[in-house]
């Protein structure tokens, strides 16, 4: 049986988490899919991490950083990835603490389209910045 990705998707908007993980996982580690999709499925499973069922990650990792890098691996410009490094960052007892990624994270989101950004994306750079307390290379404009 070939389940595809937004079978997996419809499965965690409808709360599946569980059953969404491990189709997810399995399109991640399938070699035979094209990066796009497989650091789709990667950022998905670090949602999952992050989010509702912390206790699938397969280390102590609840923040599902080590997910997001692994679809940056695949595919540097996955958006999706970027944003959630960002989001998690810091973010409560289970947010991740690597500035380090976090800066590239920003530096990836500036370089991607910065005078085309969405203001959603911009506060987020916003947020960031100030978290790391990095004083902002733009004015959220």
């Amino acid at each position: 049986m070939n389940i595809t990705f937004d079978e997996a998707e419809k499965l965690f908007e409808n709360g599946c988490y569980e059953e969404a993980f491990a189709i997810f996982a399995s399109l991640a580690e399938n070699s035979e899919h094209d990066l796009s999709l497989r650091s789709d499925a990667y950022n998905m499973i670090g949602i999952i991490i992050s989010g509702p069922c912390p206790y699938l990650s397969d280390n102590d990792d609840e923040s599902g950083l080590s997910y997001f890098k692994m679809s940056l691996q695949l595919n540097l410009h996955n958006i999706g990835a970027v944003s959630n490094i960002i989001e998690t960052y810091n973010s409560g007892p289970t947010g991740h603490k690597d500035k380090e990624i976090v800066i590239m994270a920003c530096q990836s989101l500036e370089n991607s389209s910065c005078n085309n950004l969405p203001d959603y994306k911009k506060e987020l750079l916003a947020k960031a910045y100030r978290k790391l307390g990095i004083a902002e290379k733009h004015d959220g404009k």
